[in-house]
This record gives C-alpha cells, structure tokens and sequence, in this order.
C-alpha cells in the first residue's frame, strides 16, 4: 500500500507492548472473508479500513466497530497437514517460512502448527492443536 511501508504489530494479544515490524506490500485475505464482507467495510489487523469489492480500497485509518479481519502481506504459499491425513493451502507470513523445522507457531483463527520446513517454495506445517 502506498504511504505504509512497516506496521507495528503486538507478538500476543496480553503483551501488547512486545511488537514485531511487518513489511506492507501486495496485501491478501482470505477468500473466506473475502466472499463473506464484500461490499462492505472491514478492519485489516493492525492497519486500516477497507471496502471489500471488485476494486479494494482504503476507506479510513481510524479504528472503527466493523468487522475485524486478518491479512498477509507479500504472502508465501503454504500448507497444512491435518490430522486426518489432508492438506489444507493458504499464504503466511514471510517470517513464518523463515522459522526453525520444529518451530510450534500459532496461526490466528487457526491453531497451532510445526514448521516442516519448505518443499517445492511451499512452506509446510503440520497441525499440533486449537
């Protein structure tokens, strides 16, 4: 997004003073919410107000009472290793496909995963718990 090159995010929720630096660049959500708020206004995370449609675009900075949704910037390709043996695929984070093989990171309205590691320039993860 033009004019926001970092956002400031907290680490956790209950420690809102730990914060980590997210480049701001391509932004996706998901089809979910996509399909869910089009035509309509929404919060990114941590970022700014957008009206969901055809051509997406900033409404306002200000922190208003309309539905909360999370992003990606800049988004790597990856996937998930449900317990019941089937693949899950979505986009995370840069930092999160730059973690250690073994890594438990929690992904938000998710759960928890392990970093496996990447394969074929997918990041891959297998579900620990909610």
């Amino acid at each position: 997004m033009k004019g926001i090159d970092l956002v400031s995010v907290p680490v956790h929720p209950d420690m809102p003073e730990e914060v980590r630096e997210i480049e701001v660049g391509e932004i996706s959500i998901s089809g979910k919410d996509f399909n869910e708020y089009k035509g309509g206004e929404v919060r990114l995370l941590h970022l700014f107000n957008v009206d969901i449609g055809n051509k997406t675009h900033v409404t306002s900075i200000g922190n208003k009472k309309i539905p909360r949704i999370n992003w990606v910037s800049k988004g790597v390709k990856s996937r998930v290793l449900l317990v019941d043996g089937s693949w899950v695929e979505g986009l995370v984070e840069p930092s999160a496909a730059k973690i250690n093989v073994g890594t438990v990171v929690q992904f938000e309205r998710f759960g928890f995963v392990r970093y496996d590691g990447m394969r074929e320039d997918i990041a891959e993860y297998w579900f620990a718990h909610n």
